[in-house]
């Protein structure tokens, strides 16, 4: 922090923090009940408002969150995105969980696979059309990497349950196709939570999820209880974030955007602006 109001208390100069940037009015049903991501009045700092790559940007005190010691400001610069996994999971596990899939390896896929292992499942299938990020998944707990582009997603996940399938499918890369393979992944009774957005339409058998009782679920963003957690699996090194990181200048950040967006990107996951990580450490 360099800068606050009169009225705020409990902070000094150059606390270190991350904000939650889901701002709200706190008034609405959903917000009383905890439910802030379901806000029909939320914005976002960084999407409806400005500021999400700045130097600098005002915050409300409510959505500061202190950064612990043992960790850096690379690696709380994922507390963010490692909420929005977190509130997957928190809003969707019932039960023992004895086998998931993962599809897509980016971010939000890496961190599904290191929340599924915390969970307990002992197969960890993750889907992915580039070779590093598989490799990444492995690294990170996944017990199959299955490269999406060069194996049957769905014939080799009921391979690997005896033709059952999973209980958990994570559909983490927003695509027409991996949103049908989540339903044709899941063993009776299971279910698909869709953690990425994206904007194809996308035609579902329900002939097949009806008798089946398969359980579709959407998930949004995250709680201020989501981020508290997610600081504390980063502190506690129960997530880990530093392969997912490729940092570069800040003024190279539509080329950063546009190599995620490309699929031939090698890039890891996640890039970190470093010209704002060095202001800040500074």
């Amino acid at each position: 922090m360099s800068a606050w109001a009169d009225d705020v208390r409990g902070f000094e100069q150059g606390d270190r923090v991350v904000g939650q940037p889901l701002v709200t009015r706190g008034q609405c049903r959903f917000c009383r009940s905890g439910q802030t991501n379901l806000c029909a009045n939320v914005y976002l700092i960084g999407g409806e408002q400005p500021g999400g790559f700045a130097e600098r940007v005002a915050v409300p005190v409510s959505s500061l969150f202190r950064v612990p010691d043992n960790l850096s400001l690379k690696q709380a610069a994922l507390v963010e995105t490692l909420a929005t996994s977190v509130h997957a999971f928190e809003r969707n596990l019932t039960g023992i969980l004895r086998s998931v899939a993962v599809l897509g390896a980016g971010a939000q896929g890496l961190f599904a696979v290191q929340l599924a292992r915390l969970a307990g499942a002992k197969l960890i299938a993750v889907s992915e059309t580039l070779s590093n990020r598989l490799a990444i998944a492995l690294k990170l707990g996944a017990t199959r990497a299955i490269h999406a582009g060069q194996e049957n997603v769905v014939e080799t996940v009921l391979d690997l349950t005896d033709g059952e399938g999973v209980d958990l499918v994570i559909e983490a890369a927003g695509k027409a196709a991996t949103r049908q393979q989540a339903t044709q992944l899941l063993r009776p009774g299971g279910t698909a939570v869709f953690l990425a957005l994206g904007a194809e339409l996308t035609p579902i058998d329900f002939m097949s999820v009806v008798p089946r009782e398969l359980h579709l679920r959407g998930t949004h963003c995250y709680t201020d209880a989501d981020f508290c957690l997610a600081i504390e699996l980063l502190s506690d090194r129960e997530i880990i974030v530093d392969p997912l990181i490729t940092e570069m200048p800040l003024q190279n950040g539509l080329a950063a955007f546009e190599a995620l967006a490309s699929s031939i990107s090698r890039a890891a996951p996640c890039s970190i602006p470093k010209l704002i990580k060095d202001s800040l450490r500074d």
